[in-house]
């Protein structure tokens, strides 16, 4: 048997040890509310309607921008990544001049078709590497070009080592650090 001293000591030691962690706890709780949350809403479209109308249509004309703009989860990426076939509808098609996109190269789909996302995924290496990615091959002055197309190639020039800046898991923080000290 314990005494009352003993477990008023007891209960301290562990209200300590989890005052210390209830920040992680609580973030664990708002997390798993949210993902609730998102599995539990119903969506404005009937994925199993008989009609088979569940999809959307649109054109866009050749050689224009367009932008796709909606609230989170209305949609936008699943859009981007049935045109960038990135997987295939079940159900109905995706056409490109009236051709199915399945008949196109996915090579050449993916060529001609650039996604600027609101948060930028870059990889663990240079900004001239990263550039890069977007088309095989790439040389210098195409990727010197990107940049200047992206208004970023007078940001990259003030940097120390340019093109060759680290970016990426390690290097992002420098990079935004080093932009905010930048007139």
């Amino acid at each position: 048997m314990f005494s009352g001293s003993v477990n008023s000591k007891l209960h301290e030691e562990h209200n300590g040890l989890l005052g210390r962690h209830l920040p992680a706890f609580t973030a664990g709780q708002t997390a798993a509310f949210k993902m609730f949350a998102a599995i539990n809403r119903m969506p404005d479209i009937e994925a199993y309607h008989p009609s088979g109308n569940i999809g959307s249509s649109c054109s866009i004309p050749s050689g224009t921008t367009t932008a796709l703009v909606g609230q989170s989860g209305s949609g936008k990426f699943t859009v981007i990544n049935l045109i960038e076939r990135s997987y295939d509808p079940q159900a109905d098609e995706v056409l490109i001049d009236g051709v199915n996109l399945k008949e196109f190269q996915l090579k050449w789909i993916r060529e001609k078709i650039s996604l600027v996302s609101q948060e930028p995924v870059l990889f663990t290496c240079s900004i001239k590497e990263n550039i890069a990615y977007g088309k095989d091959g790439a040389t210098l002055e195409e990727i010197k070009a990107a940049a200047e197309l992206a208004n970023a190639a007078k940001f990259m020039n003030k940097l120390l080592q340019g093109l060759d800046t680290m970016v990426g898991e390690h290097g992002t923080k420098r990079l935004v650090d080093k932009s905010r000290e930048l007139p």
